[in-house]
């Protein structure tokens, strides 16, 4: 899945998303993910599970600190996808709290 998006000060940004099965079980996946603004140059390994037609991905970085991407495809094409960023307890505040907060949502239809 390629994709663009616009970050409000650095300009236009572009990333990329491969998923593959996992050979050890039907249910796993996992995944390579690049994005310009986020981690460039760095490719990023996530591993993620799939139920009921539901991908979520996750990986962490930087003492606990992490990403959750999901993504489901309906019966009638319509298409969802989610970004979180997870905030580890030891940069929680009280303007924001502890665990995954949502960055990012994506509903697409087919036309």
């Amino acid at each position: 899945m390629a994709y663009a998006w616009q970050h409000p000060e650095d300009g236009p940004q572009d990333g990329l998303l491969v998923v593959s099965s996992d050979t050890d079980s039907h249910e796993a996946v996992k995944a390579a993910w690049v994005d310009s603004w986020h981690q460039a140059p760095a490719i990023v390994l996530l591993r993620g599970t799939v139920r009921h037609g539901e991908v979520e991905l996750s990986y962490n970085y930087d003492d606990g600190a992490g990403w959750i991407i999901s993504f489901a495809s309906g019966t009638e094409g319509d298409f969802h996808l989610a970004m979180y960023n997870v905030v580890p307890n030891a940069h929680a505040t009280t303007d924001l709290p502890a665990g995954p907060y949502l960055v990012m949502t994506a509903e697409l239809e087919r036309a």
